[in-house]
């Protein structure tokens, strides 16, 4: 049978730092010499409560830049994370002079694209209906 763990309060104090600045618990428990089983048993307070010590501390910190009036960023920060705030970018669309929006449905006067098509056809086919060197495609007159 092994001998129950007995921390000291060096260790505990390192356990509480390392937990509070967010370190793995398996890397603690290795810093310490124990195994991560031992760690959670021994130093249960330790581990529950730093990380929200840790938070509390930078809250208030933050909540004194925030509340100082010389660090602005603190300001905004706390203000859209706590009070709610957001930045917002609206936009109203109007009609003229303020009034509604109209709203008129057009036709399409274009041709149906089959017509369209034929046209085109029409006018690049020789007689016997076979398409035309396009101007892209003719050869330079000044190559011969």
């Amino acid at each position: 049978m092994t001998a129950e763990f007995i921390p000291t309060p060096e260790q505990r104090r390192t356990a509480r730092a390392m937990a509070a600045y967010g370190i793995p618990q398996i890397e603690i428990a290795a810093v310490i010499g124990i195994s991560d089983r031992t760690l959670r048993k021994a130093f249960r307070e330790e581990l529950d409560r730093a990380a929200t010590e840790a938070n509390a501390k930078v809250a208030e910190v933050c909540f004194r830049m925030a509340t100082s009036g010389k660090v602005p960023a603190a300001t905004f920060f706390w203000l859209k994370t706590r009070a709610g705030w957001r930045e917002v970018n609206r936009f109203e669309h109007t009609g003229g002079q303020g009034g509604p929006i109209q709203v008129a449905a057009l036709e399409d006067s274009r041709k149906p694209i089959a017509e369209f098509m034929a046209e085109f056809l029409e006018e690049r086919s020789d007689e016997q209906g076979r398409l035309l060197p396009s101007i892209n495609n003719a050869p330079d007159p000044e190559e011969d």
